[in-house]
C-alpha cells in the first residue's frame, strides 16, 4: 500500500454538512472536541475529561467516530481558507482521573485520526500536570505512529526547554506573549513515542 504524502491530499474547501444526527451528537458530546481558528489554522481541542469511557457503550463508538471525523473536517475547512492542508490539535488531560482512562478508548481515537486523516496533523500539544497525566501519556504514545510522535509536544509551565520547540508563533499563541523570554514556561517534546496522522 502506497504511503500517503502531503502532496497526495487535497485542501478542504467545503464546510462539512451538519445533519440533524450530527447536531444531536454535538449536543451529546458537547465540549469533548472544540474547534477554533488561530494563526491561520483550524485548531481542534480534545478535552479528555469530558468523557468517561467506562460509560460509553460499544454501540456509541460509531457515533463518537462520526463526531470526531466531523469536528476534524470542520477544522480542516478553517485551515483550507488559508490554503493549508493540516490542523493543529490540543489534547487537554488536565482534570483527568482514573474514570477518564480507557486504553480501548484512546486506541480508538488514535485509530480514527490516523486512518481517516493521514498527514493532516501539523502539531499536537498535550496539556496536563498531574502524576496521572504521565501514566495516561505513557500508555497513549505506544499507539501513535513514530512519524506522528515527532509532532507531539508535552506542554508544561516553568521554562522552555530548547531541545525541540514548535514555531515561535505557536508558542506565543499557546503560552502567551513574550513566552520565549519567560523562564516560567516549558515545552517538552516526549522522547518516547504506528499510520501517520
Amino acid at each position: 500500500m502506497k504511503k500517503v504524502t502531503l502532496a497526495d491530499i487535497p485542501i478542504i474547501r467545503e464546510k462539512p454538512v451538519e445533519t440533524e444526527k450530527m447536531k444531536q451528537l454535538c449536543e451529546k458530546y458537547n465540549g469533548f472536541m472544540e474547534i477554533s481558528e488561530k494563526n491561520n489554522y483550524g485548531n481542534v481541542t480534545i478535552n479528555f475529561s469530558r468523557i468517561e469511557p467506562s460509560k460509553v457503550s460499544n454501540n456509541e463508538y460509531v457515533d463518537i467516530g462520526a463526531y470526531i471525523i466531523y469536528k476534524c473536517l470542520s477544522a480542516l475547512y478553517i485551515s483550507g481558507k488559508y490554503n493549508k492542508k493540516r490542523i493543529i490539535a490540543h489534547g487537554q488531560l488536565k482534570e483527568c482521573g482514573i474514570k477518564h482512562f480507557s486504553l480501548k478508548f484512546y486506541k480508538f481515537v488514535a485509530h480514527i485520526l490516523e486512518t481517516t486523516f493521514p498527514e493532516r496533523l501539523e502539531y499536537w500539544y498535550i496539556y496536563g500536570s498531574s502524576k496521572f497525566f504521565r501514566i495516561i501519556w505513557n500508555m497513549m504514545y505506544k499507539f501513535i505512529d513514530p512519524v506522528t510522535r515527532e509532532k507531539f509536544f508535552l506542554m508544561k509551565k516553568k521554562y522552555i526547554k530548547q531541545n525541540r520547540v514548535p514555531p515561535t508563533a505557536m508558542i506565543e499563541y499557546i503560552l502567551g506573549n513574550d513566552c520565549t523570554n519567560n523562564e516560567d514556561k516549558e515545552v517538552v517534546n516526549n522522547e518516547c513515542n504506528q499510520s501517520s496522522y
